[in-house]
């Protein structure tokens, strides 16, 4: 009995003990969890106030920028009084009501605006004149303005002297929901070409007015800057030395009119010599007579030849598209028919040997501001300058995915890595593989007309003064161009599916060069059957 009450009282002692040693853990259980919840509360109030202070920091930064940017710049200012016109800004001590008025400035090719009291004066955009019905700057030809300037300024040509454009962010444009105006219009073709860099590609196949491309004489003391540059390197004695065999239709006087009629073709003293030896060498192979019993070297044959040799008499197979009317090539550039009913023929002609009729029509609308002239009367380009003239438009005109020859003559174009890998380097090889690569480059060994280009090229070079492309003369390793190379400019306008009455700019052709001024207009006009109209 005793050992039952002993056991017994051990079994309520050890109860006693577990429970104390349960109450304790319970209450340090407890003791760590409040220990927690002050750390976390600690944590998250510390966390609370950085982001108080962030943001107090940004609101004061944000508050003092907006003073900086947008509070008056003189105590006169602060007072309400007007400050002091600048220096070239509206004339002295003039005043004006109400803000915001503006009228034409001291030219027409500044706008003079009404603030704080007085006329400020700024130069319209790149290719704007203040317009007096508008009291705005338009594009120049649709401006109406006059002034001394005007009198003695060059019809037809582009001013070139304004400031440039200044590039605003882009900006989301509301959605159009009906027939745009010709200024809007205008607008959003030169924010798209500003935004996408086709004003190079524009500026280099920029031409001169026709009036003054006839002015153009040998020695002229007026002639345009780039023909003053070509005068100084090839003079008429040099050019009957290189091209003692030339047809008649070659003469020093076309050349000097062709070269004039594109102001970036010689437009630097430097790219000059490098540009002519070029163009030379690939006349050379395309026109000449490659006859030894000359009595010339083959690189000085140029230019016998004015037409494809068989093709003066028949078509030589050059109009058989003209057939598929579905095309949209015959539509953009329609083949025409001489006055016996006959299809024109639309053979090589030229220095260059343009053929077909989409290639005809493209120079007439850069030669004449409409496709027609040329479709209808071909033979103007083996008869007149526009047989020399054809041959720098096409030393200036980009291909996509193939760059243009100027651009690698004046190192703009620059390869990138899928240019490298098809080993297109700059040099004289890439010009061959602009010019014909599908026949001459690519082949693994030299083919004879790449040699006889290369050997031309360095005859011409040296007779000119041309200092460049030691190397990289070849194209026989040379890939053809890639989609993904440097080359492959968006130059063409199609219509924009996601957007009412756009276009947008794309790198394969259609019927719109965004290179000729008015396409983007004929685009929208045409993929979304409307006339726009001022």
């Amino acid at each position: 009995m005793n050992v039952e009450l002993s056991n017994l009282g051990a079994k309520v002692r050890g109860s006693n003990i577990s429970q104390k040693i349960a109450s304790k853990f319970r209450r340090d259980k407890e003791e760590r969890e409040q220990i927690e919840l002050k750390s976390l509360t600690q944590r998250v109030y510390g966390y609370v106030c950085v982001i108080a202070v962030i943001l107090v920091a940004g609101f004061l930064i944000g508050w003092f920028s907006s003073l900086f940017h947008h509070s008056p710049s003189s105590p006169s200012e602060l007072d309400g009084v007007a400050p002091e016109a600048q220096p070239g800004q509206g004339d002295d001590n003039s005043s004006c009501q109400p803000e915001g008025m503006s009228q034409r400035g001291h030219t027409c090719g500044l706008i003079a605006t009404c603030r704080y009291g007085q006329l400020v004066e700024e130069a319209c955009p790149k290719f704007q004149s203040f317009d007096t019905k508008t009291s705005l700057c338009q594009w120049i030809h649709l401006a109406d303005c006059k002034d001394d300037r005007d009198d003695n300024a060059p019809s037809g040509g582009i001013i070139i002297e304004e400031p440039d454009v200044v590039v605003v962010p882009d900006v989301p444009e509301p959605p159009i929901l009906t027939v745009p105006t010709l200024q809007q219009v205008l607008d959003t073709e030169a924010r798209i070409i500003s935004k996408h860099g086709v004003s190079r590609a524009r500026e280099n196949i920029r031409t001169l007015s026709q009036n003054l491309v006839d002015q153009i004489r040998p020695g002229r003391a007026d002639n345009p800057e780039n023909v003053q540059i070509l005068e100084s390197i090839v003079s008429e004695k040099n050019w009957e030395f290189m091209f003692p065999l030339r047809n008649e239709a070659y003469t020093y006087r076309g050349f000097l009119q062709a070269v004039g009629k594109f102001p970036a073709f010689c437009a630097s003293k430097k790219t000059c010599p490098l540009s002519l030896a070029v163009i030379f060498a690939h006349f050379t192979q395309e026109t000449g007579a490659h006859d030894g019993s000359q009595g010339y070297p083959q690189w000085r044959q140029g230019l016998y030849f004015v037409e494809e040799a068989g093709c003066s008499n028949r078509d030589c197979g050059y109009s058989s598209n003209c057939r598929q009317k579905d095309s949209w090539l015959v539509k953009t550039w329609p083949c025409q028919r001489d006055e016996n009913g006959q299809l024109n023929s639309y053979h090589g002609r030229g220095a260059k040997q343009i053929s077909y009729n989409y290639n005809y029509g493209q120079f007439s609308s850069f030669m004449f501001g409409d496709p027609l002239p040329l479709l209808k009367d071909p033979e103007l380009v083996a008869t007149t300058w526009l047989a020399l003239a054809s041959a720098i438009w096409f030393f200036l005109m980009p291909q996509p995915p193939k760059p243009s020859m100027l651009e690698v003559v004046d190192g703009t174009w620059v390869p990138n890595q899928a240019d490298l890998a098809a080993g297109l380097e700059p040099g004289f090889g890439v010009t061959t593989n602009i010019i014909n690569g599908g026949i001459e480059c690519g082949k693994g060994s030299e083919l004879a007309q790449s040699k006889n280009r290369q050997e031309y090229f360095r005859h011409f070079a040296s007779k000119l003064g041309s200092r460049g492309w030691k190397k990289f003369s070849s194209c026989s390793t040379m890939k053809a161009f890639s989609d993904k190379g440097a080359g492959s400019q968006m130059i063409y306008w199609e219509q924009d599916w996601a957007r009412n009455y756009h276009c947008k700019l794309v790198s394969y052709q259609t019927s719109f060069s965004a290179l000729v001024p008015g396409n983007y207009q004929r685009c929208v006009e045409e993929k979304f059957s409307v006339e726009i109209t001022k």
